[in-house]
Parts: C-alpha cells; structure tokens; sequence
C-alpha cells in the first residue's frame, strides 16, 4: 500500500523537488503546506502516514509547534527537516515521539533512505 505523505515546506522549489521525487518513488502526496496553520489542518483532515516538517514555516508557527499541536490528535510519524544545526534542533524536538531528524541540503538518496528508515521503524513490527 502506498504510503500518503504531507509536505510542509515554505520553499517552492523544494516543495516541486520533494513532490516530483516522491511520486516517481511510488509515494502519495496526501497534501502540501507553507504554513504550520496549513500543517494542522492537513494532519487533522487528511491523515498522513509520515509527515514532512520544515522547521522555519511562512508564518508564526514554526514546524515544531505545529508537530507539538498535531500530536494531540495524531501519532504520525514526522521527519523534521532543515538546515539548521543538527544538535541544536534534536534537544528541542526529543519531546515529540515518533520523529526523525534530516538536515539540508535535500539529497534524493538520502531523503528516501530516511523515509524508508521511518517505515521501518514505525510501520513495521
């Protein structure tokens, strides 16, 4: 079955990047979001498998506080991704079970290993 994924990304041709690879790799893109407003609702109404989480969003909820509000209805899965350093950004999100951590720049191989990587290990028993 095919895994539904949510984008949430600020940058346009990341969003086009993450999508074309996504869909080529037999993945479904359950919906895409700038926003950690837009994140919330995705999540509530659409019921991803794995979330993609940008940290830095195009308004005032950052990708965390998003993630924060999405778990108290939801236990998908969330690879945070950014561009920020690495242990700084773990300290702040080990709180938020079921999540993974990717730093930018977005490489296809890599990207798609963490996905595989998130299946295994929530998915898989």
């Amino acid at each position: 079955m095919k895994k539904k994924i949510l984008i949430v990304e600020d940058e346009a041709l990341h969003v086009m990047f993450i999508k074309k690879v996504l869909k080529t790799n037999g993945y479904e893109i359950c919906g895409v979001s700038a926003t950690g407003e837009g994140a919330i609702d995705l999540a509530r109404n659409n019921s991803p498998d794995i979330t993609l989480m940008d940290i830095n969003l195009a308004d005032s909820i950052s990708g965390i506080e998003a993630a924060r509000e999405i778990r108290n209805f939801s236990d998908t899965p969330i690879i945070f991704v950014t561009g920020y350093e690495k242990d700084a950004i773990l300290s702040e999100i080990s709180d938020i079970e079921r999540s993974m951590l990717y730093t930018k720049p977005i490489e296809i191989e890599i990207l798609l290993e963490y996905i595989q990587e998130c299946i295994q290990k929530f998915f898989i028993k």
